[in-house]
């Protein structure tokens, strides 16, 4: 007898979204913000990361600083998020999850 194997779905996948703030200044958006925007679109976000895209930048300030916030959500919820202007994770291979930092 031989046995099948099937690969699970993933239970979540994470989407992205820059933060839009810039070196030297404050500003930009909060991941709680991103958050409601996904939720007011009816999307359920699972859980709730920052991140940096892992790119070269010069040191200058107001360039932008690659700040991210990352959201797990349903993988069926996908486009709904993409419609918002979030961004599959694996899209950004140089990126890096990391805690999101106290205000």
């Amino acid at each position: 007898m031989s046995a099948c194997s099937h690969a699970a779905a993933p239970a979540t996948i994470a989407v992205f979204h820059s933060l839009g703030s810039r070196q030297c200044q404050p500003g930009g958006v909060t991941p709680e913000e991103l958050a409601d925007r996904l939720r007011s679109a009816g999307v359920t976000v699972s859980g709730v990361s920052c991140g940096t895209d892992g790119l070269m930048r010069a040191a200058a300030c107001g360039t932008p600083d690659g700040h991210l916030a990352v959201f797990d959500i349903a993988p069926e919820q996908r486009d709904v998020a993409l419609a918002q202007g979030f961004r599959v994770w694996t899209d950004l291979p140089a990126g890096k999850r990391q805690a999101c930092r106290k205000p």
